[in-house]
């Protein structure tokens, strides 16, 4: 099938993509993540844009572009699946809600964070409550 192939050039745009963001070349990195998304559009690899939009959400909090980050990081919590990988995301949206001094978000995001650390129950994440505590 084509969907493995078309899945790696994805996986490598997504990887390229962090290392460019490393690299603090911003517009190279936006460009990486925007042809992954075109990739998982072009060839109805749907599953795979929770990751593609936390990574825009991480660039665009990076340049301190709050609210791009946010919209991103909300649209990647709507398409993951896995309970651990929404959590970063979540842990990510308090982090953005707290730069903008929005306390009620910040509480919001929190409890959901804290519902999710219950629901995987696992020892591993402990670091995760102790951050969302802090907030």
């Amino acid at each position: 099938t084509h969907a493995l192939p078309n899945k790696r050039w994805l996986d490598c745009y997504v990887l390229i993509g962090v290392n460019h963001k490393k690299s603090e070349q911003f517009q190279e990195a936006l460009e990486c993540y925007l042809k992954a998304q075109q990739i998982c559009i072009e060839f109805n690899l749907h599953g795979h844009k929770g990751i593609i939009y936390h990574n825009l959400g991480s660039l665009y909090s990076t340049t301190e572009k709050t609210e791009e980050a946010i919209h991103y990081f909300n649209k990647s919590i709507e398409y993951k699946t896995d309970k651990q990988s929404k959590l970063i995301s979540v842990l990510n949206l308090v982090v953005e809600y707290s730069k903008m001094n929005n306390k009620s978000l910040v509480s919001v995001w929190c409890d959901k964070g804290n519902a999710l650390l219950l629901q995987l129950n696992d020892e591993n994440l402990t670091s995760y409550y102790h951050h969302l505590k802090f907030y």
